[in-house]
């Protein structure tokens, strides 16, 4: 067990000291290796719970997924530097979408202490919490839940347990899964002794009924809310400053262990309205003509007023943009999933000198356009033409000077981008995690 938190084997050991002052069991806990725990489920006692959730607050750990989401339980999440995401899942009930299945005085008041501070269920205690966690919500065994219930099935009080779940209302399904694993058959978890082990648990504990129905709703209303949540992440920066790289790193790393679905999007120009598509066409060019013309726009334009037509073709850039948002990435910001951008429609500022000094275009992005977090991936021109030869220093110069310019206006978090990938990415997650998770929590 010494290594089984690997990178933050020491943070959760000091987290673990920390709530010790506490009755509290690690329950799901996969101790044996090499199984290595992405988090941790602590039960405590019902009267200390919100005592030990201000600890964990202060503690630097943010509320995820609070009571409202499910009851009995929150999750918390704390990034630590160069390591990653630690979660906690605190319990006060052993329950499943707020059905309670089992008295969690079993497993309090015969907990073992296997470490300094690490207290673990008995073995009676981790039989039924994990056969619990396979009816009640996985629906079936994982491989290595598996072997360890074949390798309890002959180390249990099998009557001590009965008497502890008989007024839970799954005492038939726990004989029937007893017995497949003793005689080491396939768990296969039959829908009707599942929904026979609700509708008697309901009857048994009525208040069950109303927990699982709230919840229910309560899933619902937030899957079907229309508020766009702050949960899309957008990189930005001159061509060759690691927008692409840095951004699916990033969601890589953001995973949460799982708890997180990561959505990677090229936000980049590829004409999705039908206007667009045209005006496309009648400006084929290549990227070489294109930058080309950008660099004698800059001094032909300097000084010139833009014109009425090429404000209509900036309002058709910003509706092109608005409906894409609205049909690539608010399905995910609605239901708080986290979104990756690589860039964000503000770098039409940096490409097109005309961009920046049509007064409409930037207003209406300040104003209608979907609020998100913005990273600015800031890197010395001479940096990028390491990366790519084929720009020009003063125009590259000009670029940089426009987003820092932009990062006033549109609240960009400016990162340096001169160290290496890992370093860089971690800094971006230290500065936004909090953010963005309370975005996706609920």
């Amino acid at each position: 067990m010494r290594d089984i938190f690997g990178e933050l084997n020491e943070e959760y050991r000091e987290l673990l000291k920390l709530i010790s002052k506490y009755k509290y069991v690690l329950i799901k806990f996969p101790y044996y290796n090499p199984y290595r725990a992405v988090d941790i489920d602590v039960l405590v006692e019902e009267l200390e719970f919100y005592n030990i959730k201000e600890l964990l607050v202060k503690d630097g750990f943010v509320v995820f997924r609070s009571e409202f989401y499910e009851k009995n339980k929150i999750i918390f999440y704390k990034y630590v530097k160069n390591k990653g995401f630690m979660c906690v899942h605190l319990h006060k009930k052993i329950s499943w979408d707020g059905v309670e299945v089992l008295d969690e005085k079993l497993i309090l008041e015969n907990r073992i202490e296997v470490e300094k501070d690490i207290f673990i269920p008995n073995e009676n205690g981790e039989f039924v919490i994990y056969l619990a966690h396979n009816i009640f919500e996985n629906r079936k065994s994982k491989e290595k839940e598996l072997e360890r219930l074949n390798y309890l099935v002959g180390k249990i009080d099998t009557k001590l347990i009965m008497d502890y779940i008989e007024n839970y209302g799954w005492l038939s399904t726990f004989k029937i899964y007893k017995e497949k694993i003793e005689k080491r058959e396939d768990i296969n978890y039959l829908k009707n002794q599942i929904i026979k082990s609700y509708i008697f648990n309901f009857l048994r504990k009525p208040k069950n009924i109303l927990n699982y129905a709230i919840g229910f709703l309560k899933w619902i209303i937030r899957v079907f809310t229309i508020k766009n949540r702050k949960t899309a992440i957008a990189f930005v920066g001159p061509d060759g400053s690691g927008k692409s790289s840095i951004s699916k790193l990033f969601m890589k790393k953001f995973k949460l262990g799982g708890m997180v679905e990561g959505n990677y999007i090229y936000f980049g120009w590829k004409p999705f309205l039908i206007t667009t598509k045209i005006l496309n066409l009648l400006n084929k060019k290549s990227e070489e003509k294109k930058r080309e013309e950008l660099v004698k726009k800059v001094e032909k334009f300097k000084n010139k007023k833009v014109s009425f037509v090429k404000n209509i073709v900036f309002l058709n850039y910003f509706f092109e943009y608005f409906f894409r948002y609205f049909f690539q990435v608010y399905s995910y910001t609605r239901r708080s999933k986290l979104v990756v951008l690589d860039r964000h429609p503000i770098d039409v500022f940096a490409q097109d000198v005309l961009a920046l000094k049509s007064g409409i275009l930037k207003r209406l992005f300040k104003k209608f356009y979907p609020k998100m977090t913005i990273i600015y991936l800031y890197l010395e021109s001479t940096e990028i033409l390491k990366r790519k030869k084929e720009f020009e220093k003063d125009e590259l110069d000009r670029q940089i000077r426009v987003y820092l310019d932009l990062t006033n206006d549109f609240n960009l978090i400016k990162i340096e981008n001169d160290k290496d990938i890992d370093v860089v990415v971690d800094e971006i997650i230290n500065k936004i995690w909090r953010k963005i998770l309370i975005e996706l929590g609920w």
